[in-house]
């Protein structure tokens, strides 16, 4: 009288694993297609191009996750091979190069995730160390969903709030050579950008300082956040001296994305950020054109300013 429910419950069980057998297999098709594709090309540079190609415009999913899973296994290796080189041959992939004595760059991209089918942020960072005189590096996991609060969250390379970095500007801060990266996320609901101290100390990358304050509060990272649609600023400026952002009508929306109000946006007037004495400080109200001087050393006019931030 039990034969029938154990042999529906085997059944059940061993359809699980076949179904479950297929899909693994399916998506070890899709790497072996990735590899074989690859195995047409000699060099590693071509063999990543044309996962930079696949992972961030083709049409099949899998493939995208395919090729993105291939291209971060293998772009360390290209980075050790290339450390010296100031630009990247592979399509949507950012470079940007620190400015102190520490010789350390910071690469990141974005494709679409098929699981999720949200945006995923990349990142790696390389540095040559100077007593080995060998290039290591750091892969960044994104974590940003698990982040609370993103401004006041302490992050590693394994607990990384991801974005695309486009600027850079190193200080010495705390008496440590820092790098404020300036970002850009988009999770298709809101925008942000922040800026995002990271810096070396006995092998190991600290991301985030409380470098910035708002609110009273010193946070880890200064964000931004405004509604998806909304043009956003944050520029550098004065040689990285400055940083210019929009001022926004809802003090909220200043440093914590979770308490952002969706109705609020730009008011038309900027604050800013300023380099002093060792520590960033805030100016409310920045003057455009005030004490900010261009690349020629003359003073910048306010339209010329303005034409740089809606960049």
């Amino acid at each position: 009288m039990f034969t029938k429910p154990l042999f529906t419950r085997g059944f059940f069980i061993f359809t699980q694993l076949l179904i479950n057998l297929i899909r693994y297999c399916f998506e070890l098709k899709n790497l072996l297609l990735i590899y074989l594709l690859l195995g047409c090309v000699h060099s590693l540079a071509q063999d990543l191009s044309s996962c930079a190609v696949i992972m961030t415009s083709d049409s099949n999913a899998h493939k995208r996750d395919s090729a993105a899973l291939v291209f971060e296994q293998n772009f360390p290796n290209w980075v050790s091979n290339h450390f010296l080189e100031e630009q990247v041959p592979f399509k949507h992939v950012s470079l940007l190069i620190g400015k102190g004595k520490q010789k350390i760059k910071f690469y990141s991209w974005i494709y679409i995730d098929s699981r999720q089918k949200l945006k995923r942020y990349c990142g790696y960072i390389a540095y040559l160390d100077q007593n080995s005189n060998k290039i290591n590096g750091f892969i960044l996991s994104d974590s940003s969903a698990a982040l609370i609060n993103a401004d006041t969250a302490k992050c590693n390379p394994q607990r990384w709030y991801g974005a695309a970095y486009y600027d850079i500007s190193t200080k010495k801060f705390k008496g440590i050579e820092t790098h404020f990266l300036l970002g850009y996320r988009n999770d298709g609901e809101q925008i942000q950008k922040l800026v995002e101290p990271m810096y070396l100390k006995k092998g190991a990358l600290y991301i985030g300082a409380n470098a910035f304050k708002v609110n009273k509060i010193f946070v880890q990272r200064f964000v931004l956040s405004v509604k998806s649609g909304i043009k956003l600023s944050l520029r550098y400026y004065n040689n990285g001296n400055q940083i210019i952002f929009d001022h926004l009508s809802d003090a909220g929306m200043h440093g914590s994305a979770n308490k952002m109000s969706y109705g609020s946006g730009p008011d038309g007037t900027f604050d800013a950020y300023e380099f002093k004495k060792g520590k960033w400080n805030l100016i409310k109200d920045f003057a455009l054109g005030g004490a900010i001087k261009s690349s020629g050393g003359k003073k910048a006019t306010e339209e010329e300013i303005k034409n740089k931030l809606k960049k």
